[in-house]
């Protein structure tokens, strides 16, 4: 796993589906990587009649149990899982994926799209070449190609730009450790 040999965080929406894999991956590769899933359940009560918490170091909960719509609880948490991440890689993907991943770059983040993986990453990837959406926001788009520098490759590369943008802005860590650190800060005074 590329995030965990890069000592990085791996993050995901907590729920069951493809995002869950490599979750696992990381937490079972044991290199120094740290696993995160940011749930749109309130508590974990809720979130384990249906989801995963074992291959998870930590969990929010950012359900808001939203009465009016409960679907809502869905992209408030997508909001959530793009905040913090320096790097966001997807792969096919739904609505929701196409929420968080352009949220994602409205914030000006390092994107790492699957191209040719379909749904909303090839969407967005089309969107972007074709200049059908154009605005600059910062973000940058770090895409494999056919030219052999594959997705290992692509990670490593945006792993290493968002190393830069930690120096142009004084940082000596990415923004999870921050939410990890304050989180581990609370549970201790418990």
């Amino acid at each position: 796993n590329i995030v965990a040999k890069e000592n990085g965080i791996a993050s995901n929406g907590a729920v069951w589906g493809a995002p869950y894999y490599p979750i696992r991956g990381a937490y079972a590769d044991g290199d120094g990587g740290f696993t995160m899933g940011v749930s749109p359940f309130p508590n974990e009560e809720i979130h384990i009649k249906s989801n995963p918490i074992k291959h998870l170091d930590l969990l929010i909960y950012l359900g808001i149990n939203c009465f009016i719509n409960p679907r809502a609880d869905f992209t408030f948490r997508d909001w959530g899982n793009t905040i913090f991440p320096d790097v966001v890689y997807s792969e096919d993907g739904r609505w929701g994926s196409a929420n968080e991943v352009t949220q994602y770059i409205e914030i000006g983040g390092i994107y790492v799209p699957a191209k040719g993986s379909g749904g909303a990453t090839d969407m967005i990837v089309d969107a972007y070449e074709s200049k059908q959406i154009v605005k600059d926001t910062g973000a940058i788009f770090v895409i494999p190609d056919d030219s052999g520098d594959g997705l290992e490759y692509k990670l490593r590369e945006a792993m290493a730009l968002a190393r830069e943008r930690w120096n142009k802005e004084g940082r000596t860590q990415n923004r999870f450790s921050y939410v990890a650190d304050k989180l581990e800060e609370v549970m201790l005074k418990k």
